[in-house]
């Protein structure tokens, strides 16, 4: 006859478990019972770029950024911005660029997540002067999309 599993190793295994799953399903905003989180209220300003409108989708409020360097180098705006997620326990960091007098962006980063397709960047329509303001706009988005790719 077979042996049997002693059942304190079991029992350790099963909770092993447990708790793993207890843990995945909080990474993904579940309850444990398997029912959904009820979803947070989107308070995305109508002018927010992709970038602000992916993470705030995704993560609500529990995302946050920093520009932790700005500098103009000619005719081009460069940031170094922060990303951190606080329930991943993340921090994503990348530069960002962009060149004054480029009304006209094209979107920064595209890829696929988990089947779909997806697009971080901001168009913009050149019907307003190109100011370093605006640059500096644009050159923040260009990071952040860098670091949502990371996550």
């Amino acid at each position: 006859m077979a042996d049997k599993p002693s059942s304190g190793l079991a029992s350790a295994f099963d909770a092993m478990l447990s708790q793993n799953r207890d843990r995945f399903d909080t990474m993904l905003h579940r309850r444990p019972d398997s029912t959904p989180a009820p979803a947070r209220p989107a308070d995305t300003p109508s002018d927010a770029t992709e970038s602000v409108r992916f993470l705030n989708d995704r993560y609500g409020r529990g995302w946050r950024h920093e520009v932790i360097e700005r500098r103009r180098e000619g005719d081009e705006v460069i940031v170094l911005c922060r990303l951190t997620v606080d329930e991943l326990d993340m921090s994503k960091t990348q530069f960002g660029s962009a060149k004054i007098g480029e009304a006209n962006a094209k979107p920064i980063t595209t890829g696929s997540a988990g089947g779909i397709a997806f697009t971080l960047g901001s168009e913009q329509t050149g019907r307003e002067k190109d100011t370093e303001e605006a640059a500096f706009r644009r050159a923040l988005d260009d990071g952040l999309a860098k670091c949502v790719v990371l996550l």
